[in-house]
């Protein structure tokens, strides 16, 4: 995938554009979701840190009011005349027999007497319980009386606990017995934490306000049972909105005191033990996000109640109040915003997407129908054109450019093949030049290797001569005797003569031609170094046109190097063939010196020879000519001798020369096939670009 976005203008400039597009909106989204998650987390902790305050201040106000009641019913003329009667009923009752044989219940509460003085008193707190049962949740009202008893004597709702001693019998453990107890003993109201209730078999709290007749005369304690409805019904009307949303009161030992949850039937079952709850029973009030006892983030407002803080209810207890929600709900809305913002990016990508999609097949499509055509260009297909897009942008500045760049380099291709063929046939015709150089060589140094073998032959021809006439002077001596021999050996010697000199005239015309071949070799020199500057200079052209063509000139490049090599290495031969041609005119030069003199020295012996002739025939009359003849014969024949022998001598230079002018030609022979061969295949390579 990675590699195919590689190759993807287009995917690239989706994706560039949606990140440009979707990052900044991202970072927005997540700016504007946090500010307002934070705003409504500020919100909802108010408005928990309020609900808090208000439903502490309405449990407290609840008591306080509760305590109010029972006080002023402990004031109140008819509930002493019910105390009153009460403990005269008490004291009538210990005297009787009844009393004697139930300690713990001294009074029988199934007498007439018991029965009379209760119906005295019922209607007054039947009243009162109606006023307010549902208003305040006051379920009964208990009379107890006796310091040293602690009998309940009256109780509205007639439960079991009618009669029974709270202070020895089986209240005595209870909330009721421990209430009454603290009261008794402190001579103050109190009230009693929620528990469960046995003879009511509910959960229940007491108020207990002590009833005096006066100052220092104990009456009893009168008690107002009640249910933890209104703190349900409190924690409910401050409970902040919510399906999740609770509010609920703790005691120190986390279980439920009282709930907003309709039924409220958790209280004194479910434990509740969080951060939260542990902080409003350490008298702490905060508000925050912890885990609930389900792992889930909740926001919480938590403090205490503060019954402790108020010495005139009596309270040896204090509760923690809660109000919590789920973090989910109370963030619905920033999640719903979320929500809203990640449709909202989806749809800003999907335009963003399609825009840039028609935008990249803009700026793509072009791209890639150039780089089709620039493909079949790069092989080698120069007839391909680049289509006039027609564009102001980038995009059209390019096409045209290459457009320009393929005119340019179909321009450049043509003169090359130009060049091509023109390399071609001056090749060819280097080639055929030299060729002929070296047959005329081959042929040249023939010529030359047959004079050499005709100076040898006129050395010893000479040297003959040198041993005959030093015969003759010897024979001059005996001119008389030998005078027939003389004259054969002096016909002999004119004929031999004769043929050194018809040898010697041979020998120059040779060198003559020889002169005139190296005249002709000079002159082929001259156009081969023509041939190779021009080749020399074709190449440095091909470079620059190469150079020109980038790197479909490389090629070009290379094999104009190589014409430039072989054109230095056909100039370096031409050059040495140039010396050696040189040597050879020198050579030459000397051989026809030697040629001339030998000539003269010939022409002279033939002239001697004649005298010589002359003289035997006239031997008689000339002996003493004859001899200094002999003499002038003997020199004669020694310089005929040495300048046959420097003839010689300078031909077999001539033909050492010869051969190695033969070498280099035949180099450059060599040199001219790799060039014609190198020519052609430039030829070939730049006939594969079609035009």
């Amino acid at each position: 995938m990675i590699n195919f976005v590689r190759k993807s203008l287009m995917l690239k400039l989706i994706i560039f554009f949606l990140l440009v597009a979707l990052i900044p909106l991202g970072i927005l989204g997540y700016l504007s979701f946090n500010n307002a998650k934070q705003a409504l987390q500020r919100i909802v902790f108010s408005d928990l840190s309020a609900s808090r305050d208000r439903g502490r201040a309405n449990v407290v106000e609840y008591f306080q009011r509760s305590m109010s009641d029972a006080r002023y019913l402990g004031k109140n003329p008819g509930v002493q005349s019910s105390f009153k009667a009460l403990n005269a009923l008490l004291k009538y009752a210990l005297l009787l027999d009844h009393a004697k044989a139930n300690p713990i219940a001294p009074v029988n509460i199934n007498s007439d007497e018991f029965k009379r003085a209760n119906e005295d008193i019922d209607p007054m707190f039947k009243r009162f319980l109606e006023n307010y049962q549902k208003e305040r949740a006051y379920e009964d009202v208990l009379l107890i009386i006796g310091q040293d008893l602690g009998l309940v004597l009256y109780s509205e709702k007639k439960l079991s606990d009618l009669g029974t001693s709270v202070k020895s019998g089986p209240l005595k453990d209870s909330v009721l017995g421990r209430l009454w107890t603290k009261v008794v003993d402190n001579q103050k109201p109190a009230i009693s934490d929620f528990s469960f209730y046995e003879p009511a078999g509910t959960i229940n709290a007491f108020i207990a306000v002590p009833v005096f007749r006066s100052e220092k005369d104990f009456y009893g304690v009168l008690v107002l049972r009640i249910g933890p409805q209104v703190i349900n019904g409190i924690m409910m009307e401050n409970s902040i909105v919510g399906s999740t949303a609770e509010a609920f009161v703790v005691g120190a030992d986390f279980l439920l005191r009282a709930d907003s949850r309709e039924g409220a039937s958790g209280i004194l079952k479910n434990k509740i033990e969080t951060k939260s709850t542990q902080r409003g029973i350490q008298g702490k009030t905060g508000v925050g996000q912890i885990l609930g006892a389900k792992g889930i983030p909740v926001l919480n407002a938590w403090g205490p109640v503060g019954l402790k803080n108020l010495p005139e209810l009596g309270t040896d207890f204090d509760c923690a109040i809660v109000m919590k929600i789920d973090a989910a709900e109370a963030f619905s809305d920033v999640t719903t915003l979320a929500f809203r913002s990640i449709v909202l990016a989806g749809g800003i990508g999907l335009v963003v997407a399609i825009l840039t999609l028609l935008l990249a097949r803009t700026i793509a499509k072009p791209i890639t129908e150039m780089t089709d055509r620039v493909a079949r260009i790069s092989e080698g297909d120069l007839t391909e054109t680049i289509p006039d897009l027609k564009r102001t942008d980038e995009i059209g500045t390019l096409s045209r450019a290459f457009g320009q760049m393929v005119v340019n380099l179909r321009n450049q291709i043509r003169q090359i093949l130009d060049g091509v063929s023109i390399l071609a046939e001056s090749t060819s015709q280097i080639s055929a030049t030299v060729s002929q150089v070296v047959v005329a060589t081959s042929k040249a140094s023939a010529g030359i290797s047959e004079s050499t073998t005709t100076v040898e032959q006129v050395k010893q021809t000479a040297k003959v001569t040198r041993e005959k006439a030093k015969k003759v002077v010897e024979s001059s001596q005996q001119v008389v005797q030998v005078s027939e021999m003389g004259k054969t050996a002096t016909d002999n010697t004119v004929f031999r003569i004769n043929m050194i000199k018809e040898q010697m005239e041979s020998i120059g015309e040779t060198v003559v031609k020889l002169s005139e071949h190296s005249q002709a070799i000079e002159a082929i020199i001259n156009t081969v170094q023509d041939i190779a500057d021009q080749s020399n200079l074709l190449a440095v052209n091909a470079s620059i046109e190469a150079a020109r063509a980038g790197d479909q000139g490389k090629g070009f490049a290379v094999v104009a190097q190589e014409i430039k090599s072989l054109a230095d290495q056909s100039k370096k031969a031409t050059e040495q063939v140039r010396t050696i041609l040189e040597e050879t005119r020198k050579w030459v030069s000397a051989v026809v010196m030697a040629t001339e003199q030998g000539g003269k020295a010939v022409t002279a012996g033939v002239e001697q020879s004649a005298i010589a002739k002359e003289a035997i025939q006239s031997l008689s009359q000339a002996v003493v000519s004859a001899s200094q003849a002999g003499n002038v014969i003997d020199v004669s024949s020694e310089q005929q001798f040495v300048g046959v022998d420097q003839v010689a001598e300078g031909m077999a230079s001539v033909e050492q020369a010869m051969k190695q002018n033969l070498e280099a030609i035949k180099q450059l022979e060599n040199a001219t096939r790799r060039l014609e061969r190198l020519g052609q295949e430039l030829k070939t390579v730049v006939k594969n670009q079609k035009i």
